[in-house]
């Protein structure tokens, strides 16, 4: 279950990698190319974060059945697919 997991978030964590990666050290200055680059970097690590985690999650909480860990999963595999669609859906073929 985890390795179908990070291998459906492999190339949604790489846009954010780069993605993150580029607006932070673009535009004047060290701080970014506009007001919101900084809380834009955040967002991009967090779900990062979220991809990394919701694998994990999910594969404790088949193997557990425990309801703390299917809320644990469910709260951080949610961002994770909505963003993980998002970059899906805009990448150029």
């Amino acid at each position: 279950m985890a390795v179908v997991g990070y291998g459906l978030f492999a190339v949604p964590m790489i846009v954010l990698v780069f993605l993150a990666m580029f607006n932070s050290a673009s535009g004047p200055g060290l701080g970014g190319g506009h007001e919101g680059a900084g809380f834009f970097v955040f967002l991009c690590v967090a779900g990062i974060l979220c991809m990394v985690a919701s694998p994990a999650l999910m594969a404790f909480a088949f193997t557990f059945r425990n309801r703390s860990l299917w809320i644990a999963a469910i709260c951080t595999a949610a961002p994770a697919l909505v963003v993980a669609v998002m970059i899906y859906v805009n990448l150029p073929v």
